[in-house]
């Protein structure tokens, strides 16, 4: 998984966005971290 350094930034996108967004952003991040 990935470590979210930035809580703030992440807690401000747990406010603006629904539980199923958030998931699918951190599926795809997880995904882009482990292409590079």
């Amino acid at each position: 998984m990935i470590a979210l350094r930035d809580t703030n930034a992440y807690t401000a996108i747990m406010r603006c966005y629904p539980l199923e967004d958030i998931q699918a952003i951190l599926m795809a991040s997880i995904v882009i971290s482990e292409l590079k």
